[in-house]
């Protein structure tokens, strides 16, 4: 049982008030970091595909390319710097996503109540693009496959002991431009 001291507060009640101290001060902490993570998305522009009926947001200071014929369909990149980008593949010759029984890397992720099944790439780029971490989120529609591929470039500077691949499935920018990934 806990006696009232004249000499100040018990010590189970000052240990508990550090203990709540701490845990305002850490949360505040990690939801400052949350906030400094949130994306601006206010200057964005859309990009509209009627031919193939799909729509993405993305920065206003990104190069959209234009949609050219790669083999079984069509690609578009958009450039958002000179070490990130993201690339839309629209197959309609032989449409296929991955299987997801063939691997424990791939997931079933939801874009706009689309499924898509999401993968590490980066093997599959390293003869075009030996120094990129890639992710490809594979959906269909309508008979026609769509591959959305972030990716980002890194150097050869692997032999730094500090260095660290780019993190392209936390990357805020390029998860945001997916998440408005839509069929209109």
């Amino acid at each position: 049982m806990l006696k009232y001291s004249k000499r100040g507060i018990s010590t189970p009640i000052a240990i508990g008030s550090i203990f709540v101290l701490v845990f305002m001060v850490g949360g505040g902490f990690l939801a400052y970091q949350y906030q400094r993570t949130e994306v601006e998305t206010e200057n964005w522009k859309t990009y509209r595909n009627d031919e193939y009926g799909f729509e993405i947001e993305y920065p206003e200071d990104t190069q959209v390319g234009n949609l050219v014929y790669i083999p079984r369909g069509k690609n578009i990149t958009f450039k958002l710097s000179s070490t990130k980008e993201l690339e839309i593949n629209i197959f309609t010759e032989n449409p296929k996503c991955p299987d997801t029984t063939l691997g424990s890397d791939i997931s079933n992720v939801s874009i706009n109540d689309v499924n898509f099944m999401k993968q590490y790439a980066s093997r599959n780029y390293s003869v075009v693009y030996p120094y990129a971490v890639a992710y490809e989120y594979c959906g269909m529609s309508d008979g026609i496959e769509y591959k959305l591929v972030p990716k980002i470039y890194y150097s050869k500077n692997q032999n730094d002991p500090n260095f660290v691949l780019p993190d392209v499935d936390n990357d805020s920018v390029l998860n945001q431009m997916i998440s408005t990934f839509k069929f209109f």
